[in-house]
């Protein structure tokens, strides 16, 4: 039997441990909905894990404890694994170096928009938990302009966020002068 690469990251997070009563106790208290705990596309596992960069993670056995993942894309196949320290659920990581965002299926479904909706985006792996997964949450910051290009509206937590993001997904300016030979200028006049 063949494994696809999404076969085996799926299959690498059902592997993982599931969190401890008190990792279980504290992902409630911090607002996760019951009917989560329940939803296979949502289930949070721990794993130990050290940050790379590029918002990247190794699993390490010597790393920070951390909650994990499965990121799906639009036809909830899985293509990477996200993760991030319980006490930093703003530090948002990802394995492959795949996934954007978590929630990254939700960027090209078109339900997405349906009736001018914009799509919501969190500062944190807990808020977008707490919205149960309707929504993102940007992993790689340095390429997220590159992502949202096609997405025709956000709306981030509150004002301040929504600057954020503004700045965030603003696309960068050449980063040096672009010179156009005397000679082709005259062939366009």
């Amino acid at each position: 039997m063949t494994l696809f690469a999404s076969d085996e990251l799926e299959l690498e997070h059902l592997l993982l441990e599931l969190p401890s009563r008190e990792e279980l106790h504290a992902l409630r208290e911090a607002g996760l909905p019951r009917q989560m705990e329940l939803d296979m596309r949502f289930l949070v596992k721990v794993a130990m894990i050290r940050y790379q960069p590029e918002a990247r993670f190794n699993f390490d056995g010597n790393g920070v404890r951390a909650f994990v993942l499965p990121v799906r894309d639009a036809y909830e196949a899985v293509i990477d694994l996200a993760a991030w320290r319980i006490d930093r659920p703003d530090k948002v990581a990802r394995l492959e170096g795949r996934a954007s965002c978590l929630g990254e299926g939700l960027l090209e479904a078109p339900e997405t928009y349906f009736g001018g909706r914009p799509l919501s985006v969190y500062r944190d792996a807990m808020g977008w938990l707490r919205a149960a997964g309707q929504g993102v949450v940007i992993i790689d910051r340095a390429n997220a302009w590159r992502r949202f290009l096609e997405v025709p509206s956000i709306a981030g937590e509150d004002t301040q966020h929504g600057l954020e993001l503004q700045t965030l997904l603003t696309p960068p300016v050449p980063s040096c002068r672009v010179l156009v030979p005397a000679s082709y200028g005259r062939l366009a006049a």
